[in-house]
């Protein structure tokens, strides 16, 4: 698959492991990996570098957990959209870093680290945010913040 910008989308950029690894997961199977190889060649031709799509993408999960944490729904549902931008800078830093051939150590640790980061701070502001909700029947006692979290 290519594009005007002549980035072209090889098993280099994409191996078949990645392919069998998202298939997992509808959303990042057919919306957030195609997102990210249609944002690549804008990337690549800013020359952003892998590094610094990952930060991107820290900072857009950590600020989206801030806004579920603490947010009403609008606050909420921008913390979600923010969460889905991180989830695509996921998929985008390791094609930059596959294309052009810069896999580093400390990439791949930016790497690990955004995803425990965020997907730590992604399920305790849910926890956060669902404790101040009101409750639902047949649910309709409140849990305690910290309990909720734990749950």
């Amino acid at each position: 698959m290519e594009n005007k910008l002549n980035f072209k989308i090889s098993s280099e950029v994409y191996p078949a492991e990645k392919e069998r690894e998202n298939k997992e997961t509808i959303w990042e199977y057919y919306f957030a990996r195609k997102i990210a190889f249609l944002l690549a060649p804008i990337f690549l031709k800013l020359r952003v570098s892998a590094n610094q799509v990952s930060i991107l993408g820290i900072i857009a999960g950590v600020s989206a957990a801030i806004l579920i944490m603490v947010g009403d729904f609008l606050t909420i549902l921008s913390g979600a959209i923010l969460m889905q931008l991180w989830l695509i800078f996921d998929k985008l830093d390791g094609i930059i870093a596959r294309y052009r051939k810069t896999v580093t150590p400390f990439g791949e640790f930016l790497e690990e680290f955004s995803g425990a980061v965020v997907g730590a701070l992604f399920f305790s502001s849910i926890g956060l945010a669902a404790s101040r909700l009101p409750g639902l029947p047949p649910f309709s006692f409140q849990f305690a913040a910290h309990l909720f979290i734990i749950l």
